[in-house]
């Protein structure tokens, strides 16, 4: 089996987990529209096409330039630059070559500060666009070595530069830049899909966790993957834990909450990135399920353990980290029929 396809199944999974707590907190239709269309967003996101092209052929509805005309015709009047540049922001149209070119020119050389700060801005909050990351490629060897444009490029490449009077600067610039811009190129088919499972697994999370949104305003099209689905799973871990806390001591518990805890951050201290960061907290979050459900029910203690030595040995086993969330996921759905179901000893 691929690990899209694990990955998948664990997103059907945490559907079904999701649909649990839903009908726990006695929200019934929800909960049962989650389990009929448990695998939709499994199969939708399976189905994502490959990412765009490196965003060479113009914006939606080949507008690409009109902006940028518009944003030219308003000469020095301020006011106008920056209304131009909030149209941009508002537009749903995918921006196209010659606008990000447009508007990279903007936020490094424009004057004065407030045209220019807004043209950063935007710039940032478009830099998943490979046509914005193209475009400060091809200005960065002139750009100023001033701070807000250092730290505009750090944001948009995603990597750390140094301080803009090193003479390493323009050479560190032009590296995030093109390594930025490869890792998009790269990033169809398969990779889709994995960015949009992740993506829907966290946002499981965090309505489990009964959180709706993301901690900023920016939009889910901007935000990185993991770091979003690690937010979801991070929640999650902090509603369990103060479930767990209200209890008190459960010495029916596999595992004490300070083990569960120290468990947790040893497996956080191991992560190499947000998907094993994300996996450290569900794990986490299984314990502490399985910690909530023997204190409700101690003659369960012994099928709880059952639950998360298996869950160890399926992880143990795993060839691929995918296939590890899985597997907690499907060991949360259990912990669920169990304290669903009455009359077990």
């Amino acid at each position: 089996i691929q690990p899209v396809e694990e990955l998948a199944q664990a997103l059907v999974l945490a559907n079904l987990n999701e649909a649990a707590t839903r009908l726990w907190r006695g929200e019934s239709e929800p909960a049962a529209e989650l389990v009929k269309n448990a695998s939709r967003d499994a199969q939708n996101a399976r189905l994502t096409p490959p990412g765009r092209p490196l965003g060479l052929s113009g914006s939606a509805g080949g507008s690409d330039g009109a902006w940028a005309l518009s944003y030219r015709a308003a000469g020095r009047n301020i006011p106008l630059r920056v209304q131009r540049l909030t149209d941009l922001d508002t537009s749903r149209s995918t921006i196209g070559v010659v606008d990000a070119k447009v508007l990279a020119e903007a936020a490094c050389f424009e004057s004065p500060v407030e045209v220019k700060g807004a043209a950063q801005r935007l710039l940032m909050k478009l830099g998943d666009e490979p046509a914005v990351v193209n475009a400060l490629l091809e200005v960065a060897p002139m750009a100023p070595r001033v701070a807000s444009v250092s730290a505009m490029v750090e944001r948009v490449g995603r990597r750390r530069l140094p301080r803009v009077t090193d003479p390493e600067w323009p050479l560190a610039v032009r590296r995030a830049l093109v390594e930025r811009l490869l890792t998009m190129v790269s990033t169809s088919g398969e990779q889709a899909a994995i960015d949009a499972l992740a993506r829907l697994l966290g946002e499981s999370y965090r309505r489990r966790a009964g959180v709706t949104a993301p901690s900023d305003e920016q939009p889910a099209r901007v935000r990185d993957v993991g770091a979003a689905a690690l937010e979801g799973s991070g929640a999650l871990w902090s509603q369990w834990r103060s479930e767990a806390l209200a209890i008190g001591p459960n010495e029916y518990s596999p595992l004490g909450l300070d083990q569960i805890e120290r468990r947790r951050q040893g497996r956080l201290r191991l992560a190499d990135g947000p998907v094993q960061s994300l996996a450290a907290d569900q794990v986490g979050v299984a314990e502490l399920m399985a910690y909530v459900v023997t204190s409700e029910h101690p003659s369960r203690a012994a099928r709880a353990r059952e639950i998360l030595d298996a869950m160890a040995e399926r992880r143990r086993k795993s060839a691929h980290i995918f296939s590890q969330l899985k597997a907690t996921e499907e060991s949360m759905l259990d912990l669920w029929v169990l304290r669903y179901t009455e009359g077990v000893k």
